[in-house]
């Protein structure tokens, strides 16, 4: 088991290394324990699709392990390259859902319309997710999957 969590770490972190930051869209982790720190690239074009509004950020999370009660709550920072840590939101997971004897991702979006994001010397932004840990359940104990994305936001005619 954890042979396969460090593998898997590895295996993204090394593709979050060698990616660059035009084709570098999403971060994922899988069998995570948080923190967890994850970057995306971040590109002219996506950089002002963020500052409009159009864009943004897509968090996903699966337990390994379902869970019938809502989490403790998770905080996602955007750390700078000095490695300073600016919070930008909190939230919290619904019980989860199972089909077909797999956990169902859930997911969170994030408008980052006037944050000021500055790209690392490889053109990325990195994020760092946390869990509080409570001191009733070990459920922040328990491996994740973990993504990030940018996700462009579709917005209809109306015809």
């Amino acid at each position: 088991m954890m042979t396969r969590l460090l593998f898997s770490t590895l295996v993204a972190v090394a593709c979050c290394n060698s990616c660059s930051a035009s084709d570098q869209k999403v971060a994922a982790l899988q069998n995570a324990r948080l923190p967890a720190t994850l970057c995306l690239g971040l590109d002219p074009a996506t950089e002002a699709g963020v500052s409009k509004g159009d864009i943004r950020l897509q968090i996903q999370i699966r337990n390994q392990q379902a869970s019938n009660r809502y989490s403790s709550a998770f905080q996602l920072f955007l750390v700078g390259e000095d490695g300073d840590r600016l919070l930008l939101h909190s939230f919290g997971l619904q019980p989860d859902r199972q089909e077909q004897g797999s956990v169902l991702p859930q997911q969170v979006q994030l408008t980052l319309q006037g944050q000021q994001l500055i790209p690392d010397s490889q053109g990325r932004v990195c994020f760092e997710l946390i869990q509080e840990s409570v001191s009733e359940s070990a459920e922040h104990l328990v491996p994740k999957d973990v993504a990030i994305r940018w996700n462009p936001i579709q917005i209809s005619s109306g015809s």
